[in-house]
């Protein structure tokens, strides 16, 4: 409940369940670790209605300018490729754009807290649950070009408006601290991330049907 990108048609807790209705427990819940990677194709146009949604709730001057430059980007796209493309041709191609985004959205953000332990709605949340209810992923050159700095994503949590750049450094730091106050740190590789999020999916499936 306090982190909105765990929000998702998907359950990764028991909790989670309780709220779904009778039609989702039935017919998607037991199949939800092999939906799950279909549904990263719509990543980025749910963010986007999101992220509209969130806007119009409360309307301000940021959030019409944040509208304001959203219309004027999605303007600007569809306006170029339909002028310039054959109309059906311009449909394809903004259709494969916006689910190719979609997956790679889904592929940057799920590896780094998909699957871990959630914090139940009853419980007092505190920083260390910036560390413990999250991984990072073991950074490299490719790595770190693909996720943008996500791969720190515990130093992330803990320093959200720190630079980019930095979390590497600050990862060092962290993990060091991690060890002497004997905190859980969760480090694991980008492949290996997404086994766990499938299996975590898979054992709430079969938790639910048993």
């Amino acid at each position: 409940g306090h982190d909105p990108d765990l929000e998702i048609p998907f359950v990764f807790s028991h909790e989670q369940v309780e709220s779904r209705s009778d039609f989702f427990k039935k017919w998607l819940l037991p199949y939800q670790h092999v939906m799950f990677w279909f549904g990263l194709w719509f990543v980025y146009p749910y963010n986007i209605l999101n992220s509209m949604g969130f806007l119009f709730k409360d309307i301000t001057k940021r959030s019409l300018l944040e509208i304001l430059l959203m219309v004027v980007h999605f303007g600007l796209i569809f306006g170029i490729t339909f002028y310039f493309l054959p109309f059906v041709v311009a449909i394809i191609f903004n259709l494969v754009t916006f689910l190719v985004m979609g997956v790679y959205m889904g592929l940057i953000f799920a590896p780094n807290h998909k699957g871990e332990d959630m914090l139940e709605h009853d419980k007092t949340y505190n920083w260390v649950h910036q560390i413990t209810l999250t991984r990072n992923i073991y950074p490299s050159f490719l790595v770190s070009y693909f996720l943008g700095g996500l791969e720190h994503q515990v130093e992330h949590h803990l320093f959200p408006n720190m630079a980019r750049y930095k979390y590497a450094e600050a990862r060092k730091i962290v993990e060091a601290f991690c060890v002497e106050k004997n905190i859980p740190y969760h480090q694991t590789t980008w492949l290996e991330s997404l086994k766990q999020i499938h299996e975590s999916l898979k054992d709430e499936a079969r938790a639910w049907q048993n």
